[in-house]
């Protein structure tokens, strides 16, 4: 049994702890009213505006193993995390301060900075802990994980409030904000960080590899402008960049010893379960964010609230189960009740297919206007934040747990790459429920029909999954030589 001061995270954890809220504060700022302003703000319609945001989520998750091979191999990580942000802080002033023919420039931006910056930070806090102890793996980045989503809940609840007063521009200045306070963070705490580097970042800085890298970032906004305008081309790439990350990925696995190569087998196979995952999530933006505002009353615990603020629940419940589970890691390890890190996804996907019946079940307590208790938003939000802590909390984890090293950055980006497959996925399952939705918005009723009627099947279709995760666990463990 390790002893307690083997538990004690270092420094470096609090200060990427704080530089994830400001980075999230600002993209979920953003994210909070997206999907409204394509529709009120770009003049699309609802299932184009779902669409598109799948793209544009998709996209931000597939540049993430762009910024993790720039970080490990390029500029190294703690440049990369800059440029990132500052990238991102461009973008998003661009949106708060341009015009309607700026917002594809804005959102190719944010797209690119959020790839440069999203798994160097987490890259570099596996390195902070031993990979023989996964137990504490899993505490620190489920605690890392609850970082992202205090700057989330923020972004989530205020910005709708914000954009409802004072326009969608003040909130995307708002989250320009939260990059120079990322930054700024970064720049007062960067000594902590000084004895943690990647391969790249332990040599001095290459003027010529920065150069190459800067016009290879104003080439790719260019061309991720054009695949916003045209959500087909953005489709496509995402499937090649899997394709060729995934065959990457196979290529180093082939390479390694009997040993590793099995771990690097059940990484991939993980990788490839929270595909379905990341199609749930993006339901919170699309979908469920739709059912909120045609619905469900707009109120919580008495207050009158806008009803995008509804998902600022996600976040709000990964708060309160982060450190719940953090603490039921560390007490459970040794023990039987502890859980391998294929069965804590196999648990978090049954608990995601039970937040989308609950939701079918909701139509069954609607009034005479086709309008449920919030409540039912707080108890699914609520099942699917504790699925998603189990299963997008922990992915990173995994990776370091199961992956070399030498190769974490790469391996952490992949791991977004399948996330990107989902998110396009998910905007194109979200579209299935508002092809009617959008023709009789006022028709409460009908709406309500319409958006429980996909719920179900949604909700069905993940609890059949889970019980394939959990009847895989055998050959998973096999796997690891357990």
């Amino acid at each position: 049994m390790a002893d307690a001061q083997s538990f004690k995270h270092p420094k470096v954890f609090y200060m990427i702890f704080m530089l994830e809220i400001w980075e999230r504060f600002g993209y979920a700022t953003v994210i909070a009213i997206a999907v409204l302003f394509f529709v009120q703000g770009i003049g699309l319609t609802n299932s184009q505006a779902f669409v598109l945001f799948g793209a544009y989520s998709s996209l931000m998750y597939g540049f993430i193993v762009l910024g993790g091979f720039i970080g490990d191999n390029i500029l190294g990580a703690k440049r990369t995390i800059v440029l990132g942000l500052l990238v991102m802080l461009v973008g998003y002033l661009l949106l708060g301060f341009g015009d309607i023919n700026t917002v594809y420039w804005a959102m190719a931006l944010i797209c690119v900075g959020t790839g440069l910056f999203k798994s160097n930070p987490s890259s570099l806090l596996a390195k902070c802990y031993p990979t023989d102890n996964p137990q504490l793996i899993h505490n620190a980045f489920t605690m890392f994980y609850m970082a992202i989503n205090i700057g989330a809940v923020l972004g989530l609840f205020f910005s709708p409030l914000i954009s409802k007063h004072y326009g969608f521009q003040t909130s995307f200045v708002v989250a320009a904000i939260g990059m120079v306070l990322a930054l700024v963070t970064f720049a007062f705490s960067k000594n902590s960080l000084s004895h943690i580097h990647t391969a790249a970042g332990k040599r001095a800085l290459n003027y010529r590899y920065l150069a190459v890298t800067l016009i290879s970032l104003v080439v790719l906004v260019y061309i991720t402008e054009l695949m916003l305008k045209h959500v087909l081309y953005a489709q496509i790439t995402v499937w090649i960049v899997s394709a060729v990350v995934i065959g990457a990925f196979l290529k180093k696995t082939s390479e390694q010893v009997s040993v590793q190569r099995r771990r690097m087998i059940l990484a991939l196979i993980l990788m490839a379960e929270a595909i379905v995952y990341k199609i749930l999530y993006v339901q919170m933006q699309t979908s469920i964010n739709f059912y909120a505002i045609n619905n469900v009353e707009h109120s919580l615990f008495g207050f009158s609230i806008t009803a995008q603020s509804f998902q600022s629940l996600n976040p709000f419940w990964i708060i309160v189960m982060s450190p719940v589970l953090a603490y039921y890691y560390m007490k459970s390890k040794d023990t039987r009740f502890g859980f391998s890190i294929y069965n804590k996804f196999a648990i978090g996907m049954l608990l995601c297919g039970l937040a989308f019946i609950s939701l079918y079940f909701s139509r069954f307590f609607a009034n005479d206007e086709g309008v449920v208790s919030a409540g039912w938003l707080v108890l699914s939000y609520g099942l699917q934040s504790t699925g998603e802590l189990l299963i997008s909390g922990l992915g990173v984890a995994m990776v370091a747990e199961l992956v070399p090293a030498a190769m974490s950055g790469f391996a952490m980006g992949m791991w977004f790459v399948f996330l990107a497959i989902g998110s396009m996925l998910g905007g194109h399952v979200a579209s299935l429920v508002s092809t009617e939705g959008e023709v009789l918005q006022n028709d409460k009723l009908h709406t309500l029909i319409s958006y429980t009627d996909v719920f179900l099947v949604i909700g069905i279709c993940t609890l059949v999954f889970a019980m394939i995760m959990f009847s895989s666990t055998k050959l998973k463990a096999k796997l690891i030589g357990k």
